[in-house]
């Protein structure tokens, strides 16, 4: 069973049969990374966190980008503008209503504690010996297994392999895009479309 890093590489190692290219492997790891990173779709690295600040907020370990930033007053959600670190101290009090990154923090303007939601871009952080997982990783790890066996194979140029594992690799990558497209859509209920002349 696939876990982590190391059970990735022995996955590898045991589905290849090639113990001369075990030095290799984690490189052909981190190119299957790569190409994910290239061909998953954006929607996919979205995520988002709450909690309470004190008004400055470390920005999260994974973290990409920002799509929306929020405070939370009496159950409701209000969206803060991104603002330049240069004249922030122009806003002296009050409810937060503009942020700005300054010094890998995010600051809220003006610096008034509160409850949060960020939501987020995460990056992709690449398997190593000390970061041995991540989301993907965790969720579909055919997709890394394929992914490095196809770059195996395209090392040695092994033909008949790159053929077998190319489909494979794709159609995982596919797969997890459905299963995302899934996920963003209710069992039931919503807009239907009737045809015309039904009653």
């Amino acid at each position: 069973m696939i876990t982590d890093y190391a059970s990735l590489q022995a996955a590898i190692q045991s589905e290849a049969h090639r113990s001369d290219l075990d030095a290799l492997i984690p490189d052909f790891i981190q190119l299957a990374e790569r190409q994910m990173v290239r061909e998953l779709p954006i929607r996919l690295f979205e995520t988002s966190v709450t909690g309470t600040s004190t008004g400055t907020l470390a920005l999260p370990a994974d973290f990409d980008r920002i799509q929306r930033l929020s405070v939370i007053t009496a159950g409701r959600k209000y969206p803060l503008d991104y603002t330049s670190p240069n004249g922030i101290t122009d806003y002296i009090s009050g409810n937060p209503y503009r942020y700005t990154v300054l010094d890998g923090q995010i600051q809220f303007v003006p610096e008034t504690g509160g409850e949060y939601q960020l939501d987020y871009l995460r990056k992709l952080v690449p398997l190593s010996n000390t970061n041995t997982s991540n989301f993907v990783l965790a969720e579909h790890p055919d997709a890394y297994l394929y992914g490095g066996l196809l770059h195996l194979y395209m090392h040695t140029r092994d033909e008949e392999q790159i053929s077998k594992y190319a489909p494979l690799f794709a159609t995982v990558l596919a797969s997890i895009v459905t299963h995302d497209e899934r996920k963003r859509l209710p069992l039931a209920g919503g807009l239907q479309i009737k045809p015309r002349g039904y009653r």
